[in-house]
């Protein structure tokens, strides 16, 4: 029997015997509880009869849990499905443009690669389980510091997983979409998630006109991704400032964008499992870190910020500007 099978696209799925099991999930880094909860009565596993693409993931994850949560004296939703699932990830992760270029493949619209394809058995974690991955949910922040553009998921005050990001430009800019010039700063501060949007809008905020492709870093154009968008709310307000895929490989290490934070499209898609609603969120500009071999290095002060914490000004980027389920980073 498989959790997942090998498809003729190349995902990557696992044995369901109960060494391959707890071995894949030591190795994507869950707790040992997990080996413990291993097998049990109330784990089985549901055989997918029907491809299933990632532009029907959102639609078929929601109903594939009520489907799974009616038979169950528990609940699970889909960031316990999918830790209990790591190909979930992995393959969504796959329909990332430049991934699949390095492949020799050319993507003219992510949203048409297979995610599980049919015969694929996903598993359903019994209560213990989805008990211990609900902690480490609860027990998850993430960390951006920007002029370092890097972003670090923290779970149990240990480095999980990092990604670099774009961060907001160095400027001031009139947007049509605001009606008046803004700073483009990214903002810092700390808060949580307060909203996923999984069906965003795309407007240039320049114009204030909407677009659905996007030209890449080769000049190539596509449709646009449908990974959703995390919105922050930063000491109690909430500006609108998104934490969002960027289709422009190229500008990650950059000040690039209007102020949101933009990640690859394979590194959001792992984010979004790791930050779910209510994920404690801290930006900060810090100019000093710490290398893996534990020296001191210093960043570029980007916003010349230099070795003090931003005004409440410089921080906020003006007033505040929500734009619910829009995207106003500008065409990427």
């Amino acid at each position: 029997m498989l959790l997942m099978v090998s498809t003729c696209k190349g995902f990557l799925f696992f044995n369901s015997d109960e060494d391959s099991i707890k071995e894949e999930i030591f190795r994507h880094g869950t707790i040992s509880t997990y080996q413990d909860s291993l097998p049990a009565k109330e784990a089985y596993f549901v055989e997918i009869d029907k491809n299933i693409y990632i532009k029907d993931y959102h639609k078929w994850v929601e109903n594939f849990l009520i489907e799974v949560n009616g038979k169950l004296d528990y609940s699970i939703d889909e960031y316990i499905l999918a830790k209990a699932n790591p190909g979930f990830v992995d393959s969504l992760k796959k329909s990332d443009y430049y991934y699949l270029k390095e492949k020799g493949i050319i993507s003219y619209d992510p949203k048409e690669g297979l995610f599980l394809g049919k015969g694929t058995k996903v598993f359903i974690p019994d209560s213990m389980m989805v008990f211990s991955i609900k902690q480490d949910i609860l027990q998850t922040r993430l960390d951006i510091n920007i002029p370092e553009f890097l972003c670090r998921v923290y779970q149990y005050k240990k480095v999980i997983d990092s990604f670099y990001i774009r961060i907001g430009k160095n400027e001031q800019k009139y947007l049509a979409m605001a009606g008046k010039v803004m700073n483009l700063k990214t903002r810092t501060g700390e808060g949580k998630i307060v909203r996923i949007n999984k069906e965003p809008q795309f407007i240039n905020p320049v114009d204030n006109k909407k677009y659905t492709g996007t030209k890449r870093d080769d000049g190539i154009v596509t449709q646009l991704p449908n990974i959703p968008w995390l919105e922050t709310e930063l000491d109690g307000v909430k500006y609108g400032q998104m934490i969002h895929p960027t289709t422009n490989k190229s500008t990650i290490g950059k000040a690039a964008s209007n102020g949101c934070i933009g990640l690859r499209e394979s590194d959001m898609w792992a984010l979004y499992f790791y930050a779910p609603v209510n994920t404690p969120v801290r930006i900060r500009y810090d100019l000093k870190g710490i290398d893996s071999l534990g020296n001191t290095i210093y960043f570029k002060d980007i916003y010349s910020w230099k070795w003090r914490k931003p005004n409440k000004k410089e921080s906020a980027a003006g007033e505040s500007v929500l734009f619910n389920h829009l995207c106003y980073c500008g065409k990427d």
